[in-house]
């Protein structure tokens, strides 16, 4: 995980996160990115959906949207889920919502569906954004500052790295 440096320790510093841990989100987030996606934008999204925990899942809960970890491999609520540091698609699957534990898969899977609204969107970041936090309705502007959220992270980011 060479490379790592300066976004790493940003991790460290600000989220308090172990080393080892930091660099495998920058390692992460420098395989997924591309095709309009950043580093420091695919760090910023984890960062709002997840605080960086890679057990997080989003699920129903007698009928209510319930987020946090869920260390468990017994499935956690119903679907449609959101899982891993990036909170990407898994829907009813509870097999692919662990899979997404995986650093470098949870990444992938965020990546690639930043990517696909982005297309969705003709390249608007901010509705792209919204998209992935809010679905079509964030799209068309509700979703709770969502995109501005995660650009002020990619900022922050961004500046950290450079201190």
């Amino acid at each position: 995980m060479l490379g790592c440096g300066p976004l790493a320790d940003h991790l460290e510093r600000r989220h308090g996160l172990p080393a080892a841990v930091a660099r495998a989100h920058v390692a992460a987030a420098r395989l997924a990115a591309g095709g309009g996606v950043a580093v420091e934008l695919l760090l910023a999204v984890a960062d709002v959906e997840s605080r960086y925990q890679a057990d997080s899942v989003s699920r129903l809960q007698a009928g209510r949207r319930v987020t946090g970890r869920w260390r468990s491999l017994t499935p956690a609520g119903s679907g449609p889920r959101f899982c891993g540091p990036l909170q990407a698609q898994a829907g009813r699957s509870w097999e692919r919502c662990v899979a997404l534990r995986d650093v470098r898969r949870g990444y992938q899977a965020g990546a690639d569906e930043l990517r696909e609204w982005l297309r969705w969107t003709g390249g608007d970041l901010a509705a792209a954004l919204r998209g992935h936090g809010c679905g079509w309705r964030g799209v068309r502007g509700q979703c709770r500052g969502y995109d501005r959220r995660v650009l002020r992270r990619v900022a922050k980011i961004k500046k950290g790295a450079q201190a």
